[in-house]
């Protein structure tokens, strides 16, 4: 599964790391069998490996 969330607000970068925190722990409990892994891009970071 991929979840994109982008934000162009002031408190973006904040929401985004909570929003990913929030998405990535309700995974881990539904599917406690699954590997979660997440990531916040930026420029400095554009890339996400799988």
């Amino acid at each position: 599964m991929l979840i994109i969330a982008e934000a162009m607000h002031d408190s973006a970068p904040a929401d985004v790391r909570r929003l990913t925190a929030a998405l990535a722990e309700e995974l881990r409990t539904l599917w406690a069998a699954t590997s979660v892994s997440s990531a916040v891009l930026s420029r400095p970071s554009p890339r996400f490996a799988f």
